[in-house]
């Protein structure tokens, strides 16, 4: 299903969010860590769950503009993560990108936290890789259905 998403721009007339991109619900099985660009400033403990400095998620929605991502680790706003998203097949990632925190909120009281986030690199080649999981999201999409 598509929803309206990808990164907001607030319109200052109406106070309205503006939704930029088209988002694709999906459930998909992803890995966190963080990027060398923020180390110094961001440190998992213990605690994390992380194996080798690699958090479990979940990708819940896809867009041109970032992700939506679930996981059981807080990371404040700013951080810059890598992601792999792993899909269901083993091998080569679906997706491996850098993407920045825009938004974290704790959802259900469970310990689990919803990332909104935005991709780092806009070039041609990372666009490219991500047009590709979406086309590959809606082809699985379509095969269900």
């Amino acid at each position: 299903m598509d929803r309206g998403s990808g990164f907001s721009s607030m319109n200052q007339q109406s106070g309205l969010t503006v939704r930029r991109h088209s988002r694709r619900e999906i459930r998909l099985e992803a890995l966190l860590r963080v990027s060398g660009a923020c180390s110094s400033q961001v440190r998992l403990t213990g605690s994390s769950g992380a194996e080798d400095g690699w958090v479990r998620a979940f990708v819940l929605d896809a867009s041109e503009g970032g992700l939506r991502i679930e996981c059981g680790v807080f990371f404040p706003r700013r951080s810059i993560l890598h992601l792999k998203v792993t899909g269901a097949k083993e091998g080569e990632p679906l997706l491996a990108t850098d993407i920045r925190v825009q938004r974290a909120e704790m959802t259900g009281g469970e310990g689990r936290y919803s990332l909104g986030t935005a991709f780092v690199d806009r070039s041609a080649a990372a666009m490219t890789s991500v047009a590709a999981l979406l086309r590959h999201l809606e082809s699985v999409q379509e095969d269900a259905a």
